[in-house]
């Protein structure tokens, strides 16, 4: 083996552990902080079908009334640590991609053309590739088990379950696929708006610093920019999602039903209930989770 093949060998296994590594911390840094956002989102989402259901100042005071605010962190444990991996998967998958795919382009170019310059549809592609896996693979669990636990606030505490209460009953009841379900939705969030959040985020770097590269204000404003793309798409998707998760709905087509019965402006209301956390929680959570990434991971490569 020739030392300039191991030597690629090595960068691309540094690629990898250090991707893996900050995207491990950009996930978890963004959780902690906006986490509540998630919860109040849930519980408005489930909502929609009952007649004394609040808005988000509402959904708040009885959050707080029922659990303190403690119960904006009900069912943190798994998500929190569950992040390491999404984000982790998601960077890492979305580099590995660009690179195969930079790879791919520059093998047929001749020297005087220059490198290949990776397109919104080659970025998208990866940030697709990356969502989708994550979200089959790990989302779909994870968000199941968090939904029935924010769903079974305000009950009795008998009737309350623990993160391994409701993973023992889905799967004495249900099986293991039964932690899967809503996969279609998931993974129909996931892939098309971590296109749409990769595509967002390098977009406005290149506007806002072109030639160079992007200071530490640009990142994060990228970062806000990607999260509120990511969340014009699915929000929708996700209010979908929460109804199958939550028993609401059985499955895809009979949440399109549901929303369909309230007319074209009741469904587009039922489906984008919680937008104003969503967003305000999608910009934020978006920037703190580039911006980590982005300095952790220069900090380890270099």
């Amino acid at each position: 083996m020739s030392d300039s093949s191991i030597s690629s060998d090595d960068t691309q296994t540094k690629l990898l552990r250090n991707s893996l590594l900050a995207g491990s911390f950009a996930g978890m840094a963004s959780t902690l902080v906006c986490y509540p956002f998630d919860v109040l989102r849930i519980k408005i989402q489930s909502s929609a079908f009952d007649k004394t259901s609040v808005g988000v100042i509402g959904t708040f005071r009885q959050t707080i009334q029922s659990g303190g605010f403690r119960a904006l962190y009900v069912g943190l444990a798994l998500p929190f640590g569950a992040q390491a991996i999404y984000k982790g998967t998601i960077f890492t998958v979305n580099n590995l991609t660009l690179e195969a795919l930079l790879d791919f382009h520059n093998k047929g170019r001749q020297s005087h053309q220059g490198e290949y310059q990776l397109t919104s549809t080659d970025r998208f592609i990866c940030g697709f590739t990356g969502g989708a896996i994550n979200g089959g693979l790990f989302v779909t669990p994870v968000e199941y088990v968090r939904n029935r636990l924010i769903s079974e606030q305000g009950k009795s505490k008998a009737a309350k379950g623990t993160t391994i209460s409701v993973i023992r009953s889905t799967l004495i009841n249900n099986g293991l696929s039964g932690l899967w379900r809503g996969m279609t939705s998931t993974v129909l969030r996931d892939s098309i708006g971590c296109g749409l959040y990769f595509v967002t985020m390098a977009s406005a770097q290149e506007i806002l610093s072109p030639n160079e590269k992007p200071s530490f204000q640009i990142v994060l404003l990228s970062g806000a920019l990607s999260g509120i793309a990511f969340w014009v798409w699915a929000l929708p998707i996700d209010t979908m999602k929460t109804w199958i998760q939550n028993g609401t709905a059985k499955n895809m087509r009979e949440a399109v039903v549901l929303a369909s019965r309230k007319g074209a402006t009741g469904s587009m209301l039922a489906l984008t209930r919680g937008w104003e956390v969503a967003y305000g929680r999608g910009a934020p959570s978006a920037a703190i989770t580039v911006a980590t990434y982005t300095s952790t991971y220069h900090y380890l490569m270099n």
